[in-house]
């Protein structure tokens, strides 16, 4: 569970890799990501507006990818609920990843994999 301007979410488990203690991040001119060393890896971040507390490094699309702006506000097991989560007598919900990666990599030139040479 995280929040950030966005709001609360929820990041399941098989989204979310690890929280870290929010390294120096590196602004990416010309485009919405940084890059922050995590874990002895470099990785593309995106700020979701929030207070700069931690980073969630995450998979999207097969990537890894970290997501800044967030504070974590709990881990464990919550009931389903039409679109996330219960919780608190309301509804976290769920944080879509992919999605993020996918509007701001098209909107700014973010980072891709890299190609294959051409033979």
């Amino acid at each position: 569970m995280i929040r950030s301007a966005r709001g609360r979410h929820f990041v399941a488990a098989e989204v979310a890799k690890k929280l870290a203690s929010r390294p120096t991040v590196t602004p990416v001119p010309g485009t919405a990501f940084g890059m922050a060393l995590v874990g002895g890896q470099v990785v593309s971040v995106i700020d979701l507006g929030g207070a700069p507390a931690a980073l969630l490094l995450c998979e999207a699309d097969g990537q890894l990818l970290a997501l800044s702006g967030i504070d974590a506000e709990r881990a464990g097991f919550f009931e389903a609920a039409p679109g996330g989560v219960s919780v608190d007598g309301g509804v976290a919900f769920d944080l879509d990843v992919d999605a993020i990666a996918r509007s701001v990599s098209s909107v700014q030139g973010g980072p891709s994999q890299p190609s294959e040479p051409e033979s």
